[in-house]
């Protein structure tokens, strides 16, 4: 149950419920009334998101994002990003007009005008955007690929995240996973380029 971290957008026991660690009894009067607090404490939530975006300091996000302690034994602060995007995605799926899952334009075009937002805040000034092309393709399978339980370290990215949300791997162990292919594009990104002979 609740691990003492502080409240967020989820109280402590907010999080319990979600996570189906409460015997809250369901479609029972306490349950509808812990899900309207969510939803409304996650709306008022992503209103503040404006406000973070053009009033907290650049020195205060680094801070929170180069956080390296494991939250909850679970991965560091930035690990969460993803997440963050997903929910974006998950959020957009509930615009009308969706055509489910395959369909992205709309997300496409709200990270677009997102990147315009931010480099007009961080951005030098004088500095605008004069172009963002946001292309995102989602494929679908039926399959995955097989776990036995040692490979881990040997699937594919893509393999993993159907593995946590099955309950296969903890969250810790996603963590570790997805850390691997991110030192490979860290040392891809690092390496100099070949030289090239001067005429």
């Amino acid at each position: 149950m609740g691990n003492g971290r502080p409240r967020g957008i989820l109280t402590p026991h907010r999080r319990d419920y979600l996570r189906g660690e409460t015997d809250i009894e369901p479609q029972s009067n306490t349950e509808r009334a812990i899900r309207s607090d969510i939803r409304e404490n996650l709306k008022n939530s992503l209103l503040d998101f404006p406000i973070l975006l053009y009033h907290l300091r650049e020195d205060d996000m680094r801070q929170v994002i180069r956080d390296d302690d494991v939250v909850e034994n679970r991965w560091p602060i930035r690990h969460t990003i993803p997440h963050l995007l997903g929910f974006a995605y998950w959020a957009t799926l509930q615009n009308p007009g969706g055509e489910g899952m395959e369909d992205v334009r709309l997300l496409e075009t709200m990270l677009e005008e997102g990147v315009r937002m931010a480099v007009g805040q961080v951005g030098a000034p004088g500095e605008y955007t004069k172009n963002v092309e946001v292309d995102i393709t989602v494929e679908l399978a039926d399959e995955r690929a097989e776990y036995t339980g040692d490979n881990l370290f040997e699937l594919p990215r893509d393999a993993l995240l159907p593995l946590l949300l099955e309950g296969e791997i903890t969250e810790l162990e996603y963590a570790n996973a997805i850390q691997r292919f991110e030192d490979e594009e860290d040392e891809e990104g690092q390496e100099e380029p070949d030289d090239v002979d001067e005429e």
